[in-house]
């Protein structure tokens, strides 16, 4: 066998290849959508009382500098936009605010060392609390 290994796995009807050693484990978690920090966590509004009580819990639905703005929600709640326009447009929202983006950098610093919730009223995908972790995880 030679030293290229193949490697392939099957979630939810979609198969991610990678031959590069070292790589699935990046490409799972960008198309699951899955953290790569172990600490930085998400979770939804009813199970706050349920979340260990030492983690760190940060609500980033609205009024949140973490939330989306009240217009693009409603484009996204109204069906004016995809889920993948919304992102989009979230990303943009965010990375143009500097107190949201001072915020991002204050909870990947928090979550080096403590468990860090990042909570909304979304139980599962899509929600922008995913979102969110992308660009914690993307930051330097």
């Amino acid at each position: 066998m030679d030293s290229e290994m193949f490697l392939s796995i099957v979630f939810k009807s979609t198969v991610i290849k990678t031959s590069e050693k070292g790589s699935l484990r990046k490409c799972f978690n960008s198309k699951f959508r899955v953290s790569t920090n172990d600490m930085l966590k998400e979770s939804y509004i009813s199970m706050w009382k349920k979340l260990p009580e030492h983690a760190i819990k940060v609500r980033v639905a609205r009024p949140s500098v973490l939330s989306a703005s009240k217009e693009l929600l409603t484009d996204y709640k109204s069906g004016r936009i995809t889920w993948e326009t919304f992102e989009t447009r979230f990303r943009d929202e965010i990375k143009n605010n500097p107190k949201a983006v001072a915020e991002l950098q204050r909870l990947k610093t928090l979550s080096q060392t403590k468990d860090v919730y990042l909570i909304c009223y979304e139980k599962n995908y899509p929600c922008h609390r995913f979102i969110l972790m992308h660009l914690i995880n993307e930051l330097p």
